[in-house]
């Protein structure tokens, strides 16, 4: 016989927005440092293993069917930039890219620059949001969120070493719109921001799109005093409204930003 379904209890929360107000008996459930909300989420995973258990050989079969459907080592077109050309490929029985460039050819040797099935082996969930080499292809920015929240640390690389800044944004950071917390990934580490970063065209700024609660702040970091943020940035774009979405990219012609 199988156990009751699990129930979340009802605190009541009012919410008011537009002149409308409306009343949520789960919003605690987003505090996910509450010990009541992953005792309550360990409940519904523990009712939903034993309510699928039955199931178990068919799952499998259907994950093992679709796995069989994707080409395991894949890669991207390269993409040329100056004298590299850069790709990420995958390797048959990893979950994650590879990040690598070719000087001048497509067939001088590999250098891997990033391998994200590394970074990923000792977390219980990993994604890598932007990875980008700066102008002069001495530096490589890359962001992770490391617990699924799209809030990602951003780390800087030197490919000419290949190890990572001892620099840091500290943390936390207290946005415009109110306090935020950012929890550091390593020693290394930034505010969390969302997972794009943009190099100036000289190579020596870092547009960073920075998040509080519901917003997308710009700010132009300059790698070499980075470290005392905010002191030391400046914001060079601030949305009108605080619930736009914002993104970056280049016109690389023209040096250009578009913000979108």
């Amino acid at each position: 016989m199988a156990s009751l379904e699990p129930a979340a209890s009802k605190r009541p929360h009012q919410l008011i927005s537009h002149g409308d107000t409306r009343i949520d008996p789960w919003f605690w459930l987003r505090d996910v440092n509450d010990p009541e909300t992953l005792e309550y989420l360990r409940a519904e995973n523990a009712y939903t293993d034993e309510v699928m258990a039955p199931e178990a050989e068919l799952k499998e079969s259907l994950f093992q069917e679709m796995r069989g459907r994707i080409k395991e080592d894949d890669s991207t077109v390269p993409e040329k930039e100056g004298e590299y050309f850069y790709y990420a490929r995958y390797e048959e029985g990893n979950e994650y890219p590879i990040f690598c460039r070719k000087h001048l050819s497509l067939d001088a040797p590999e250098a891997i620059l990033l391998n994200v099935n590394e970074l990923a082996k000792d977390l219980d969930y990993c994604r890598v949001g932007t990875c980008e080499n700066s102008p002069d292809h001495k530096w490589l920015a890359y962001s992770v969120d490391t617990d699924g929240s799209e809030k990602y640390t951003i780390f800087f690389k030197n490919l000419e070493t290949g190890e990572l800044s001892e620099e840091n944004i500290p943390v936390p950071i207290t946005p415009s719109n109110g306090p935020t917390t950012a929890k550091p990934y390593s020693t290394m580490c930034s505010t969390r921001i969302t997972g794009q970063s943009r190099y100036s065209s000289i190579g020596s700024e870092i547009t960073l799109p920075q998040m509080g609660c519901c917003t997308r702040k710009w700010t132009s970091v300059s790698l070499s005093t980075w470290a005392n943020l905010p002191a030391s940035g400046s914001c060079t774009w601030s949305p009108p409204v605080t619930t736009w979405r914002n993104g970056i990219s280049w016109k690389r012609l023209i040096r250009e930003v578009n913000l979108r």
